[in-house]
């Protein structure tokens, strides 16, 4: 049980319509596994080891540095972002990916599958990259090998595309965990993330003067870049007191974390009752078991006396050793007539005994 729930610790299976989140100290350089999932938003903030995505269905996925491979098969109409030294595809269809490898990423059986660079950017992503350790100068994200190869006049199992606004990239900014979103990866053209913040409509500053506040509209506010793979923005409440979707799960799971640490502390009282309350019957019972045998081998060592005390002491001793054996042949399944003839002998000759 203990190992089930270990292995459970370190995969996303069997879900639906659900975000769901592991941060850099759940994964610590530990392999993942996300499998059977639909319509769900994984987050894999941290470095992993190896990570395998099977039988996905409309997910976005984003996964953060691997140190070894990341495996995708059997998934269909996904959104991939992933930062890995090996990737591989199998059997996929209908495929975005936004992709760091440091090696030449591969597919087979596959179709529909549309490669760009990574734009990916989370709070301590560059200090996952050197975990991993992986080179963010060092991207071959275009250079795919396909294992099944079209024949000519066909359409390609896969293309690769760049953002053709390249004056304003969009990047995919994920805001799960607190601090300000990193990406040391920079794009083909050179460029490097940079955070320009969030966007706040009702955003005011102090007048110069300090008499008043001045209002800021959206036209003198520098816009969030929306991701290149789809639209995760995390931050769009209409006032102070709306959740965002990530803020609304972390309090969720915070609640749910809660709860469960209840359970598990009262379930753990009531082990410990249960166990106090059996020692102390074990105890009781131990203590009766204890007195008896005391009573019984004081009635035996005093039957035992008395049996004794009836004996006539004699100057032969063989005659005390003669009346400790029952001689009745009717209760003995071995001869034992020589043994007799052998003492009544030695009770003649008044042997002494040795």
């Amino acid at each position: 049980m203990a190992a089930k729930d270990k292995r459970a610790q370190y995969e996303f299976r069997q879900k639906q319509n659900e975000t769901l989140i592991k941060e850099g100290d759940d994964l610590n350089g530990a392999s993942f596994s996300v499998a059977d999932l639909k319509d769900c938003s994984v987050y894999l903030l941290g470095f992993t080891q190896q990570v395998q995505v099977d039988d996905c269905d409309g997910c976005r996925i984003f996964i953060g540095p691997c140190d070894g491979s990341v495996f995708i098969r059997d998934c269909t109409d996904c959104v991939v972002s992933v930062a890995a030294r090996q990737l591989r595809l199998r059997d996929c269809q209908n495929i975005e990916l936004g992709v760091y490898c440091s090696t030449q990423p591969a597919l087979e059986s596959s179709k529909s599958i549309n490669f760009t660079p990574w734009m990916g950017a989370y709070p301590g992503l560059t200090g996952h990259f050197s975990a991993a350790n992986l080179d963010p100068t060092i991207n071959s994200w275009d250079r795919v090998y396909d294992f099944t190869p079209v024949n000519a006049g066909e359409t390609p199992n896969w293309t690769v595309q760049i953002d053709s606004n390249t004056s304003t990239p969009q990047w995919w900014e994920v805001d799960v965990v607190e601090g300000i979103p990193d990406n040391p990866v920079p794009l083909p053209d050179g460029q490097v993330y940079q955070y320009r913040g969030p966007k706040d409509d009702d955003a005011t500053v102090a007048d110069a003067t300090g008499t008043g506040t001045l209002e800021i509209d959206d036209s003198q506010m520098v816009p969030n870049p929306k991701p290149l793979l789809g639209n995760t923005s995390l931050a769009s409440s209409t006032g102070p007191s709306a959740l965002t979707p990530i803020a609304a799960w972390r309090q969720k799971n915070l609640e749910r974390l809660e709860l469960k640490q209840q359970d598990e502390a009262d379930a753990k009282a009531k082990r410990l009752e249960a166990a106090l309350e059996f020692r102390q019957t074990f105890d009781q019972e131990r203590m009766r078991t204890v007195e008896s045998k005391k009573i019984t081998n004081r009635e035996e060592e005093q039957l035992l006396v008395q049996t004794r005390s009836k004996q006539n002491p004699s100057s032969n001793p063989w005659e005390c050793v003669v009346g400790m054996i029952d001689f009745d042949l009717h209760t003995h399944t071995v001869d034992v007539s020589r043994f007799k003839s052998l003492l009544f002998a030695a009770k003649s000759r008044a042997a002494p005994a040795q």
